[in-house]
């Protein structure tokens, strides 16, 4: 602040140095109240989802089991429980074509020997917040969304196919 001909007088210094004060103690404001806001509205329910895994070699499959307990390998707190298991053969196109009745070309599938796609079912807890959007573990859970599965000693990302929170939410 300069003082001319007895007056105070503000520069640009002074302004800026105010106008940053008061966003930070909005920013301040604001996180205070919406955060307490979020922690008040979310809710707890049981969930049953589905991941995909894959490839999974055979020698990998013995690692995955029904009633063991999955976690989340970056924070390794529990995704839930796995209460089924579905295999599937990865399919693979071979490069060789055949023709349809119709004289259309397509393309020859096969089989891989030792690769699976497995299909996880789990059941835990979930939060949801008051947009209706699910969280396992402080994980956002969408359909396609990754997660970071460890069972034992098999670790991968995994993807979400689907999921059911029990109470019709």
């Amino acid at each position: 602040m300069d003082k001319v001909n007895g007056k105070t007088k503000f520069n640009l210094i002074d302004v800026l140095v105010i106008i940053t004060v008061l966003v930070i103690v909005a920013a301040v404001i604001f996180f205070v109240i919406t955060r307490g806001m979020t922690n008040a509205n979310v809710k707890k329910y049981s969930i049953s989802y589905t991941v995909k895994i894959t490839p999974v070699s055979e020698d990998n499959l013995k690692f995955i089991r029904v009633g063991d307990t999955v976690l989340d390998s970056a924070t390794a707190q529990t995704l839930g429980k796995i209460t089924s298991i579905k295999t599937e053969k990865v399919i693979n196109l071979t490069g060789s074509y055949e023709t349809d009745a119709e004289g259309n070309k397509v393309a020859k599938a096969g089989e891989y020997e030792n690769l699976y796609v497995v299909f996880v079912t789990i059941s835990g807890e979930c939060t949801v917040d008051e947009h209706d959007v699910a969280y396992v573990a402080g994980n956002r859970l969408l359909v396609g969304a990754p997660l970071y599965y460890a069972e034992g000693n098999f670790a991968t990302t995994v993807y979400c196919t689907d999921f059911t929170i029990e109470g019709g939410h």
